[in-house]
């Protein structure tokens, strides 16, 4: 037996192991605790499933310090799932709810767990207190290890550049004593007035001659004011990366300033100012002569309150959190990224206000769904990591809490808590580079703010390398859509043909996204219909039908394109079932659809959807294609409906080179073959307020991009009918049935194993040309 020193791959996958299994064994014990009303099963699950969580914050450097724990917990995970029986050192049963193996062998491994767990939970009660006292241990100090990494044993000021502590208090100094009225009859009750001022907030430092260089804005009258409150911060207003740039600029004047006398006055969304700037040419409008821009916030001085001390900490015994400046940071940055103002106290008290906006912040931050299209992971850790009183607390351990020394050192832990991370998001997602080269915000009014339910399909937009690929895929698309453009172009006659014609139900459409804004996309949207409600214009509420059609329009783009919105929201689906009858007979009648594309799914089957379908089939003679995703539960859930529908092509997902997700419901190894396509990490675009393209995954994904390649299949069959030199067989009119279309599937697909088959028409194509490609139909069909 080989006892020498692991790799680091070895020691990575024993660590996705431990998740994988903590996460199953999880799911097992909640599922059981549910059935059987055992409130120890359910906490249990609690356990298992924050342990998981606490390996997931751990990354390659703190996995060494993890390593040795891990054989321990992984050893007393499969001792409670095989109990009371003794425990194999190679962890038999944990392998086995985890192997993707046949639906009978998984079952069995789970039922044998579950056996486990309940014999474990009503055995001995000293073994189980202390398995989760144990479990809490380790969860408490994998969790730690992050804590420990940003607090260091003596923290330092972060190796960047700042601003020195006498430049900040000059500074203040300078623009206190110009903001000092000396206008006529400027005398007041209290023998001083003075004029607003601001002071403009950077990213960096600016030199002009190797002298630090300020901005600051002082007003003509003192009575003028009302031209700074042109704007408020409103989701309407400014999209993810204004949000993302803002908050960073925000941030790291706050730590800039966290020492000095700047802090006088409360950093609050209110102390944050715009100006109105001119334009640009590119941006100019006949309605606006200026813009305000996100990334020029302005800080407003108010020196009349210097008496209110804002201050930095607070040693009262009755508060939860004692660091009022860093709360207000984490207010605003929960302002920025929600889009809206928070309904935070003022209590006569300042333990009352403390502990209630520190409460209201938690409760935002432990609701991840309230963020809505904002959905940064990295973001909400930021802002955690400001109400985390353990970080702050220990870098002032050694010395009396509200000390200069304890002052810098919870600077020090702010830079690389909250700005140093920030930075980071921004430089993944290609944003710091050009910070000042942003788009004006829109302030001419204000749309619609968005009420995003719970989705079980949160947007990420984290460009890993999982999206790249997928996008890549992509891209090699468009050079089979040219060729098939090309062959249809020279063969067919005028008025001859029609093209391909693809319904999409979703939850309908952005027409002001970017992606639409195209006049070539707009001419392909050719019918829209609100079965959700009665807007005689697309429109689109949660972003996941923009993204849909988007993607399918990427894939088929010389198709038309139908829009049927069937929910306003995905959890609305559930009471959408006549929307979506009706939205089937509208595309399968009215608009003479070849395709209808459906990525949504249900647990059991709808009577209503299924009559609609069987009718849509016999008054097209079985010519039309009906595609739905698959499911997203993994082994958890079987297929869904109405992908399990006899006449519904079921879609499940991939990555880019073919490997099935394992969110994909299992293949009966005795039933048909199952097919998936691109459905991880694809970025394709989403409401108008968001920059750019977000990724998402899933077998709706796959439905899209399945329906799209359909159609190239039939644009492709079609250029060949029409063609004089070439005599397609009669047959080939299959492709516009489900047999036909899966037998061409079937031809045109790499077989994974366990009778998984990946859809790809790069390689289908790439290898013939027109004629064989169009032998390859014939041989499929007939």
């Amino acid at each position: 037996m080989n006892t020498g020193p692991r790799s680091v791959q070895e020691e990575l996958q024993e660590l996705d192991f431990a998740k994988d299994a903590l996460c199953r064994v999880s799911i097992i014990a909640a599922d059981l605790g549910a059935r059987q009303k055992l409130c120890e099963a359910g906490c249990l699950a609690a356990k298992l499933w924050i342990a998981k969580r606490a390996l997931d914050t751990a990354d390659s450097n703190q996995f060494r310090r993890l390593q040795k724990r891990l054989p321990k917990l992984l050893d007393d995970l499969e001792r409670l799932c095989a109990w009371p029986s003794a425990s194999d050192v190679r962890r038999p049963l944990l392998h086995s709810i985890l192997r993707q193996g046949t639906y009978k062998s998984l079952h069995g491994a789970e039922s044998q767990v579950q056996k486990g767990i309940s014999a474990f939970l009503t055995g001995p009660g000293f073994v189980k207190e202390q398995y989760f006292k144990n479990l809490d241990q380790f969860s408490q100090k994998a969790m730690r290890v992050k804590q420990t990494e940003l607090k260091g044993s003596k923290l330092k000021a972060p190796d960047t550049e700042e601003y020195p502590r006498h430049v900040n208090v000059a500074l203040y100094s300078v623009l206190r004593d110009h903001s000092q009225c000396n206008c006529m009859g400027s005398c007041s009750t209290n023998g001083v007035r003075r004029h607003h001022a601001r002071l403009k907030l950077r990213p960096g430092i600016v030199k002009v001659d190797d002298e630090i260089a300020f901005e600051m804005l002082i007003a003509s009258d003192p009575n003028s004011w009302k031209c700074w409150q042109d704007l408020q911060l409103t989701v309407s207003m400014l999209s993810n990366r204004m949000k993302l740039v803002l908050a960073y600029i925000v941030s790291r004047s706050f730590w800039q300033y966290y020492d000095s006398p700047w802090m006088n006055t409360k950093w609050t969304s209110d102390s944050m100012h715009f100006l109105s700037e001119p334009l640009p040419d590119e941006h100019q409008h006949a309605d606006r002569s200026g813009g305000f821009y996100a990334s020029r916030p302005y800080y407003v001085v108010c020196y009349e309150k210097e008496g209110d001390e804002f201050m930095e900490y607070c040693d009262s015994y009755s508060v939860i959190y004692r660091y009022p400046r860093l709360l207000a940071l984490c207010i605003m940055l929960l302002e920025i990224g929600l889009g809206e103002p928070l309904p935070v106290q003022d209590c006569e008290a300042m333990e009352g206000t403390l502990n209630a906006n520190w409460n209201l912040a938690k409760r935002l931050v432990d609701k991840p769904k309230s963020w809505g299209d904002f959905d940064y992971p990295d973001y909400r850790k930021v802002v955690s990591n400001c109400l985390n009183r353990t970080l702050f607390d220990e870098a002032g351990e050694t010395e009396k809490r509200d000390s200069e020394v304890s002052v810098i050192t919870r600077k020090a832990v702010l830079y690389e808590a909250v700005v140093a991370p920030l930075e980071n998001l921004l430089k993944l997602l290609g944003f710091l580079e050009d910070l000042d080269n942003i788009e004006p915000m829109d302030s001419r009014g204000s749309n619609p703010v968005l009420n995003l339910l719970p989705s079980s399909t949160i947007p990420s937009a984290a460009k890993d390398n999982s999206a790249i690929h997928s996008a890549e895929w992509l891209k090699k698309l468009n050079g089979i859509n040219s060729y098939i453009y090309s062959i249809t172009k020279n063969v067919a006659q005028k008025g001859s043909s029609r093209p391909v014609r693809i319904a999409i139900l979703d939850t309908g459409y952005d027409p002001e996204a970017v992606f639409f804004r195209v006049p070539d996309r707009q001419q392909q949207m050719k019918g829209w219909k609100d079965c959700a409600g009665d807007s005689e214009v697309p429109i689109d509420e949660n972003g996941h039908g923009t993204h849909t059609i988007s993607l399918a329009m990427k894939v088929a783009p010389l198709a038309d394109f139908y829009v049927a919105r069937v929910a306003r929201d995905r959890s609305k689906l559930r009471q959408s079932c006549k929307n979506i009858t009706e939205a089937i007979r509208w595309a399968a009648e009215d608009c003479e659809a070849d395709i209808i594309s459906m990525s949504f799914g249900f647990q059991e089957e709808i009577p209503e959807i299924s009559q609609a379908i069987g009718e849509a089939e016999l008054k097209r003679q079985k010519r039309i294609l009906f595609f739905a995703a698959a499911s997203n539960s993994g082994g958890n859930r079987k297929e869904m409906f109405p992908a399990n529908h006899d006449a519904v092509i079921s879609v499940r997902s991939t990555n880019s080179n073919g490997a099935f997700s394992d969110t994909n419901p299992p293949a009966d190894p005795h039933g048909p073959a199952v097919y998936g396509t691109l459905g991880q990490d694809v970025p394709s675009a989403w409401l108008c307020n968001v920059d750019g393209e977000l990724s998402k995954s899933g077998s709706s994904v796959a439905t899209a991009v399945a329906a799209g390649i359909a159609a190239m299949i039939l644009a492709f069959a079609e250029a060949g009918f029409q063609s004089p030199d070439v005599h397609l067989h009669h047959d080939v009119k299959r492709l516009w049935t489900r047999r036909g279309m899966l037998a061409m599937f079937a031809k045109m697909s790499e077989d994974m194993g366990n009778r998984c088959y990946f859809i790809s028409p790069i390689k289908f194509f790439s290898e013939r040309d027109a004629v064989r490609g169009w032998a390859a139909m014939i041989d499929a069909c007939v």
